[in-house]
């Protein structure tokens, strides 16, 4: 059985000997669990032009194991721009698609609403290919937010949307109730999360300790790329003074995620904060884990989401959550810390409820509860049996 994984978004991290990373989206425990399903796994994703010593790369991403599994680097269409109207690179990516997908026999397709995926399903339909299409997140909301040029073509892009996916055969959503409604398709399909945590027991006592120990500073955390302004760290940036001067407390802010960082540093700088605020780019899934414990708080403020991986993990550790309103948080996050996108005000008494010790301490419990049902075990059989089904359908 060969089976082709392929996504737009993400993309290959190569080093100076030639090693492959993928971003935080990825690691081996994932790889593995699709090359359970075939023989043959073939991995598609873009190619990032930027080239890394292995010391960064080690550090900043997730190590692709080339062993057992192939692996196909396409053209970057949106980086730069000017690929984007560049025939030549439209072809060589069509090209490339084509002949993978002729060859193969199921596709799997993650996140629908790119150049790279809208146009596998579209040739997976012409081969009658069965495939299966992983719904990640909202697309009106991704092009809504960009400028506009995105809210002019954010309409006609969601109602494409449905309209390739309206025929899938197989499709897994990760979130309960928020993309199924969006995108609803006629044939079969399942809820399941794609990120899974382990579960520590240790995680929720030493939690406690934390909250009790009363930190003189607390640490607030997001993760999320740097240079996206859909990410919402801005908002947060705006506020750390008006917290500290309405609670009497001190703040630092913490910054996971890859891209470059000025615009936030220089925000920073505008609001007299930039000794509050420590950007610590690109980590390594497993050091994500430790960072979380370390926190105080860890707050979302996105302005789209589907499921988001952060928010489990963060449930996973105990932390005390704040996120926007977008997306499928509300199925994650207790309402009374859900504040509406944008909304600075509401943010600042959400901050403020969930510091008292007493909120603290209930939020943790809830959240570290709530993150058991995206334990390995509980994920695992339901997304076999669909995805075995997917494979094994003649």
């Amino acid at each position: 059985m060969k089976l082709l994984f392929i996504q737009g978004g993400s993309k290959w991290k190569i080093d100076t000997e030639n090693n492959l990373y993928t971003d935080s989206n990825y690691n081996e425990d994932i790889w593995n669990r699709y090359l359970s399903y075939c023989e043959d796994l073939t991995v598609v994703l873009r190619k990032e032009s930027k080239v890394y010593s292995p010391e960064v790369a080690k550090k900043s991403f997730n190590f692709f194991n080339k062993k057992n599994k192939k692996f196909v680097l396409l053209d970057d269409l949106y980086n730069p721009k000017k690929n984007y109207i560049n025939l030549k690179i439209r072809g060589r990516i069509k090209k490339e698609i084509k002949n993978l997908i002729r060859n193969s026999d199921r596709i799997i397709i993650r996140s629908l609403g790119n150049y790279y995926t809208n146009y596998a399903i579209k040739v997976a339909k012409k081969f009658n290919k069965i495939f299966l299409v992983e719904v990640t997140g909202c697309i009106f909301d991704g092009y809504w937010n960009h400028g506009i040029f995105g809210k002019l073509i954010a309409f006609p892009q969601e109602c494409n949307y449905k309209r390739l996916i309206k025929n899938s055969p197989y499709t897994l959503y990760v979130t309960e109730s928020f993309l199924q409604k969006k995108y609803p398709v006629l044939n079969k399909k399942i809820s399941c999360s794609d990120v899974y945590v382990e579960i520590d027991e240790n995680a929720l006592s030493n939690r406690v300790n934390k909250i009790e120990n009363k930190p003189k500073k607390i640490v607030i955390g997001t993760i999320g790329q740097v240079d996206s302004k859909l990410k919402g760290q801005q908002n947060i940036i705006k506020i750390i003074k008006n917290i500290e001067e309405k609670l009497d407390v001190k703040i630092e802010y913490q910054l996971i995620g890859k891209g470059n960082n000025n615009r936030l540093l220089n925000l920073a700088k505008k609001y007299r904060v930039e000794n509050r605020v420590k950007f610590l780019g690109q980590v390594p899934h497993k050091e994500v884990l430790k960072w979380l414990d370390n926190i105080d708080i860890y707050i979302h403020p996105s302005y789209t989401e589907g499921l988001c991986r952060s928010i489990i993990e963060a449930m996973s550790r105990a932390c005390p959550i704040i996120c926007s309103d977008v997306g499928g948080n509300y199925e994650l996050v207790d309402k009374e810390y859900l504040y509406k996108k944008n909304n600075l005000s509401q943010l600042i008494d959400k901050i403020e409820k969930i510091l008292k010790p007493e909120n603290m301490r209930s939020q943790a419990i809830s959240n570290f509860e709530s993150s058991k049902k995206f334990s390995n075990e509980s994920l695992s059989m339901r997304r076999d049996v669909f995805y075995k089904e997917f494979i094994n359908n003649n």
